[in-house]
């Protein structure tokens, strides 16, 4: 609970500082609401050590995503 009040009032200085892209932060917030809906649906009927590869072969691409963008 002590996250959301802190979260909550660092949105509305943010906001006050204009330096929040909303267009984005909406984006961000529907993929979120999204992800959280359809993950916890896959993580009930999946089994936990095929959500384990996925999550590895994510984690892979986004590091070599990373190291690509440096070199």
């Amino acid at each position: 609970m002590m996250i959301a009040i802190t979260s909550f009032f660092g949105v509305i200085a943010f906001i006050g500082l204009k330096s929040i892209d909303m267009g984005f932060a909406v984006f961000l917030g529907i993929g979120t609401i999204l992800g959280a809906h359809y993950g916890a649906k896959l993580a009930m009927t999946t089994h936990s050590d095929i959500i384990k590869k996925i999550i590895s072969c994510i984690l892979v691409l986004v590091a070599l995503k990373l190291i690509v963008d440096i070199v």
